[in-house]
């Protein structure tokens, strides 16, 4: 038979030992809530950083698309000196051939 005393040391006991598991899974809350605000960090650093390399490469993307441009203008124009030079060629050795015709003619 347990007196009045034995029962409530009892329940202070239970009360105490629901204190400490209470104040157990606030302290793993908080741990886990610490964990977690890092791994959040991480992320948004490493995001910022993916960021970064995905403007880069857009940025060189670009230059590349533009210096392709580039390179593609200075090719049709050197096409269209080379096809111009071609016929200046072909109107010189016509109007040489002509003139030595007449000569002959002559």
């Amino acid at each position: 038979v347990l007196t009045a005393t034995h029962q409530q040391r009892a329940m202070i006991g239970d009360v105490q030992l629901s204190q400490r598991s209470a104040q157990r899974r606030e302290q793993e809350m908080a741990e886990l809530e610490k964990r977690l605000l890092a791994e959040r960090e991480v992320v948004r650093v490493e995001r910022a950083a993916l960021e970064q390399q995905r403007e880069a490469l857009v940025r060189e993307a670009e230059a590349q698309r533009e210096s392709s441009a580039r390179e593609a203008e200075a090719l049709q124009r050197r096409r269209d000196a080379l096809r111009t030079e071609c016929r200046r060629e072909a109107l010189a050795a016509a109007a040489e051939q002509l003139a030595t015709e007449r000569r002959k003619a002559d």
